[in-house]
């Protein structure tokens, strides 16, 4: 049994918890840059975006290591320096929020929520990004994967997240692209919205078995009435 935290916030009070890449920001490309760099060095044979779209949710090290580990070699002290500088430079410089996100964000503040980033990116990596795409204010809370002892899909970085807001699970929800995502809201008791905008090939698809979606979704602009919906307040105000 998960052992939960023992304060929350406001009962009354609404909260969209969202996952980064994949959901928020489309960082695909800029990733598969500062992995083909590696592959470079390494002498190995570049990637697409499509396949490095897969190596994706885990965290930067899981990213190089899954996409060493395709091409049957390991990785030195050395590549994992070079290329944690890579992600940081690559992600922030070239990751673009997706279209209709920020029409998405100002109808869930208007309408009350608090809204939150949970994410297994590092928080330097993190911040950046959000700081130069300009939405940094919008968000109430981020808590990265460098700043909690567990991360996705374990639940102890959700129930960081929602402290830090604060808010209860009984009045979030997660919204996420990853498999990672919907196991974390599962576990925490959140209802789990599955991002699905960023799919561009069926390769994307997230493997959900065992998974509970509550809602899925290729439209940002339909999450402020699907939210509404799943914590019962249709009206699109506060109960």
């Amino acid at each position: 049994m998960t052992d939960r935290p023992a304060v929350f916030g406001d009962t009354h009070l609404k909260a969209a918890v969202f996952d980064l890449d994949g959901t928020l920001v489309d960082s695909a490309g800029a990733i598969t840059t500062a992995v083909n760099e590696i592959m470079a060095a390494v002498g190995a044979s570049p990637y697409e975006v499509k396949q490095v779209a897969t190596f994706i949710g885990d965290g930067p090290d899981t990213v190089l290591k899954r996409a060493m580990a395709r091409r049957g070699l390991e990785v030195s002290e050395q590549d994992s320096r070079r290329f944690s500088k890579l992600y940081q430079d690559c992600s922030v410089s070239q990751s673009e929020i997706y279209p209709d996100i920020l029409a998405a964000l100002d109808e869930l503040r208007i309408r009350g929520y608090r809204l939150a980033v949970c994410t297994n990116k590092p928080g330097q990596a993190t911040r950046s990004l959000l700081g130069r795409l300009q939405i940094d204010w919008m968000f109430d809370a981020v808590c990265c994967s460098d700043e909690c002892t567990h991360r996705k899909p374990h639940p102890a970085h959700l129930f960081e997240t929602l402290q830090r807001l604060p808010a209860r699970p009984c009045g979030a929800v997660m919204i996420g692209d990853h498999r990672n995502d919907i196991l974390a809201a599962n576990a925490c008791g959140l209802p789990a919205v599955l991002a699905q905008w960023g799919e561009t090939v069926p390769e994307a698809a997230p493997d959900l078995a065992g998974c509970e979606v509550a809602c899925r979704t290729r439209e940002p602009r339909e999450l402020p009435d699907i939210l509404d919906r799943l914590l019962g307040r249709e009206d699109g105000v506060g109960a």
